[in-house]
């Protein structure tokens, strides 16, 4: 596998495969494996939530050393974590033709092209595992953010079955034995994490009944956290301000209890939702706009990872309980008010929102 960084974007133009032994016919019959190796580019988390703020073309010329240097990044990122998974493979030599020389070659390639800012050889970590912290830390994605006992204990919420579960993807991907004696790196952890998360999210959908139904409420709640988390003007307290986290609704019960104004549809889907633990309904609390009560639901905090998503609370979505119908019969289209309605940030005022963490 080789290589070049041209105008500033690595490119990819050979990989060398070890060709089948025999005749083509006892070829064909052993190995119908395909030998093909795929990049993928979200384009909702990596484009369009980091790309979103460029609505003119005066922004788009103002950033656009950034911008490329972005695109750079990304697609050296994916294919860093493909042959990564490569490399972990038994087969990496003998079916990909990928050895330690490839992998030490392409290893000191993007750390030369990274510049001297990328991270000095660190033993019992790959070296691939290093490059991919090295693109990401020029990113500016949060690689350790999910990290440490207390963000585990705080993600499980008590679920012993979900804590064991995080425990041994974090020990599973990095490696670790009965022999072992440092610490599972924090990058390591997170993408741990975060697996964990992604596939708890997606087992939701398969859930009886109204799997399909919670799933999307999730998914559009959970990407209205992140979008205000990312894009929402900041939760200011006294005179310091932070970015604001909302993972809770709260409503206000005017009329009695609210669930019991939903139809039987939305009623049955509630229900599933907090009996699954998928929302965490809190005791009611008393209303800012009067003596009434509110009800408060707060998504559970293992499924917030699968957003990128703070797992700390400073704010709410604060809404009616039409909000709640609408959101239980039409999830996408109740968020996208909810975010409409959303104080936002100031691109021209604030500066661009492409890396995360920085200013």
């Amino acid at each position: 596998m080789s290589g070049h960084w041209t105008a500033g974007l690595w490119q990819i133009y050979d990989i060398s495969m070890v060709k089948p032994e025999g005749t083509p016919a006892q070829a064909c019959g052993r190995d119908r494996r395909v030998r093909i190796a795929g990049f993928y580019v979200s384009c909702s988390s990596d484009l369009q939530n980091k790309l979103g703020w460029i609505r003119t073309e005066a922004l788009a010329n103002k950033f656009r050393r950034e911008i490329v240097h972005y695109f750079n990044l990304l697609l050296a990122r994916e294919v860093v974590q493909t042959i990564n998974m490569i490399a972990s493979r038994l087969d990496r030599e003998t079916f990909w033709g990928f050895g330690s020389a490839q992998e030490r070659a392409i290893s000191q390639f993007l750390l030369d092209s990274l510049g001297p800012a990328s991270r000095p050889r660190i033993q019992g970590v790959s070296r691939l595992v290093q490059v991919l912290e090295a693109i990401e830390r020029q990113e500016g994605r949060n690689l350790d953010q999910y990290h440490g006992l207390e963000c585990i204990a705080g993600i499980c919420s008590g679920d012993v079955s979900t804590l064991l579960l995080v425990y041994r993807r974090i020990f599973e991907r990095g490696r670790v034995t009965k022999e072992s004696t440092s610490l599972v790196p924090k990058p390591i952890q997170h993408e741990a994490i975060v697996s964990v998360s992604r596939e708890l999210f997606e087992a939701m959908k398969h859930h009886v009944p109204c799997g399909p139904e919670m799933y999307a409420v999730v998914a559009s709640f959970g990407s209205l956290v992140r979008r205000i988390l990312q894009h929402g003007r900041w939760h200011k307290k006294g005179k310091s301000t932070t970015p604001t986290q909302c993972p809770r609704i709260e409503l206000d019960q005017k009329e009695g209890a609210a669930v019991e104004t939903l139809t039987e549809e939305q009623q049955l889907l509630a229900r599933e939702l907090i009996r699954r633990a998928i929302f965490i309904e809190m005791e009611p609390g008393l209303s800012r706009h009067g003596n009434v009560t509110t009800l408060r639901w707060h998504l559970r905090r293992v499924y917030l990872p699968a957003f990128g998503t703070a797992l700390a609370k400073n704010d709410a979505v604060k809404q009616s309980v039409d909000w709640l119908k609408y959101l239980l019969t039409n999830p996408q289209g109740a968020c996208n008010m909810m975010w409409k309605s959303w104080p936002k940030k100031s691109v021209e005022m604030d500066g661009p929102t492409l890396f995360d963490g920085q200013p």
